[in-house]
């Protein structure tokens, strides 16, 4: 019996005296702060990901217009002076 106690006074050892109610309700505190933290980082990124996805959105949308207009130019331009040029 001696030996198991023996045993379990490190894993006791390195609680801190003091007010352990204090620096939990610091570490409370700090978590609380560093969660607000984290959350409003995640609200930036998101925003920043919204903008990406929207400026995607209007490159892929002149893209298919330059596309099109490309494939307009070469129709007109392939079948200039042969009818059946469109077959």
């Amino acid at each position: 019996m001696e030996n198991e106690e023996n045993q379990l006074q490190p894993v006791l050892n390195p609680i801190p005296s003091g007010d352990l109610w204090a620096d939990l309700a610091e570490m409370t505190r700090n978590s609380e702060q560093l969660m607000e933290s984290v959350t409003c980082r995640l609200n930036a990124l998101n925003s920043a990901l919204d903008r990406l996805e929207d400026r995607t959105d209007r490159v892929l949308v002149e893209l298919r217009q330059l596309v099109g207009t490309e494939n307009q130019v070469r129709r007109a331009r392939d079948g200039c002076g042969d009818p059946g040029a469109d077959e």
